[in-house]
């Protein structure tokens, strides 16, 4: 089972690009899923870092 993440400690990142919610890309807590709207995110060739508090013990993943 997947953490549920805290959406809002939920930040995305393409290099030193922050990537914004609702513009760049989404979250579905129902499936606990980001999808990555940005096309220039997704043709990039730096990593895309998710970053999120599962909002349990403080652990932040």
């Amino acid at each position: 089972m997947h953490p549920i993440i805290d959406e809002k400690t939920l930040s995305v990142h393409v290099g030193n690009d922050v990537l914004q919610p609702g513009k760049d890309y989404t979250y579905s807590p129902s499936t606990n899923r980001i999808r990555i709207l940005n096309p220039q995110a997704l043709r990039s060739t730096e990593s895309i870092q998710i970053m999120y508090d599962t909002g349990s013990l403080g652990h932040t993943h």
